[in-house]
């Protein structure tokens, strides 16, 4: 089954000269056409209207579909529309592929797009140091993909940047995050990561008790120690149990 001609991808007449294809036009239907050619594969010129035509054709060349059919002798039909339609479908495909693009340029401004978002990453992650509360987590993340942003485009910084993702991840425990990457991104010596990490790195140790112990008390040693509170006041007598009816020597 031979499949219907239809208009190729990107392909368009605007800016062209349809000198050639007028001639087309002007030529006629030939007998032995059976199918017009198309705009889509699922949707044939004989199913499109007068008004449809006209704004097809005015996408595809920039003219008036009317005035391409004065130019060529043809009749302001529905027909001779679609036929010229058809003319200017294959002219298209033949002589309206896209300009060629410079590809120097094209790479030079992919190279600058890429460099960009470097320096986005590169901002984000110093924004993420300076809110009031940092997240590591979220800083370490955003680390990485700025040292993969800066490896993709050869950045100048990028051996910088995967030295300070692989730092900040070893000590990432003992480490203030925040405080290593605004010395580093903003630092501009090239023992910055070394330096870095030796003023930040720090050991956490447990929260001290300020609580005064007791011999740090003002009231030490003004009452003597007891192991127990003590039920009765100071130098009470002895409890003494008393002594049974009648004595000891009673016979029951």
């Amino acid at each position: 089954m031979v499949l219907p001609t239809c208009l190729k991808r990107r392909h368009s007449l605007k800016g062209v000269r349809l000198v050639a294809a007028i001639k087309r036009i002007r030529g006629g239907q030939p007998q032995g056409l059976k199918e017009f050619a198309r705009f889509q594969k699922d949707n044939k010129l004989d199913n499109l209207s007068m008004d449809d035509l006209r704004q097809q054709v005015l996408d595809l060349t920039g003219a008036e579909l009317q005035d391409l059919l004065q130019f060529a002798n043809r009749d302001n039909t529905v027909e001779e529309a679609r036929w010229a339609t058809h003319c200017l479908i294959l002219y298209a495909n033949e002589y309206g592929q896209p300009s060629g693009q410079d590809l120097t340029q094209s790479q030079d401004q992919r190279i600058l797009q890429k460099e960009e978002v470097v320096k986005n990453l590169k901002e984000k992650v110093r924004t993420l140091c300076l809110q009031d509360n940092p997240s590591d987590s979220l800083i370490l993340l955003t680390l990485e993909e700025l040292a993969k942003a800066a490896r993709r485009v050869n950045h100048d910084d990028a051996d910088t940047f995967e030295e300070l993702t692989r730092q900040a991840n070893r000590h990432q425990l003992k480490l203030d995050i925040s405080s290593l990457c605004l010395s580093v991104l903003g630092g501009k010596v090239a023992d910055a990561i070394t330096k870095a990490v030796s003023k930040c790195l720090k050991e956490k140790q447990p929260e001290k008790d300020t609580t005064p112990k007791p011999e740090d008390s003002p009231l030490h040693n003004l009452y003597p120690p007891y192991q127990a509170p003590c039920m009765y006041p100071y130098n009470a007598m002895p409890y003494l149990q008393p002594p049974y009816p009648g004595g000891f020597n009673n016979n029951y």
